[in-house]
């Protein structure tokens, strides 16, 4: 069976597969999610534009790294009163 090339990509599939798992979502969630976002609950289903809109919401959606500890002397140096 040949795909359009408007069908969602294979690398797209993983990267939303991947984000699911980073996001720590259950099934039921990601569905509710792709629904809401796209009107539809697989995203194997997805156009390469619906998937890149739910990749961004994704990427949108994990949290941001904690800055590294800085240690008390590398803090008061920043502040300049070392």
């Amino acid at each position: 069976m040949s795909h359009s090339s408007t069908h969602i990509t294979r690398r797209q599939l993983g990267a939303i597969h991947q984000l699911k798992r980073d996001l720590d979502l259950c099934e039921g969630a990601y569905r509710n999610i792709l629904h809401l976002l796209v009107n539809k609950r697989s995203a194997k289903h997805l156009t390469k534009a619906e998937a890149s809109e739910v990749i961004s919401f994704f990427i949108g959606s994990k949290p941001k790294p904690k800055p590294a500890p800085v240690s008390d002397a590398e803090a008061l140096d920043i502040l300049g009163a070392a």
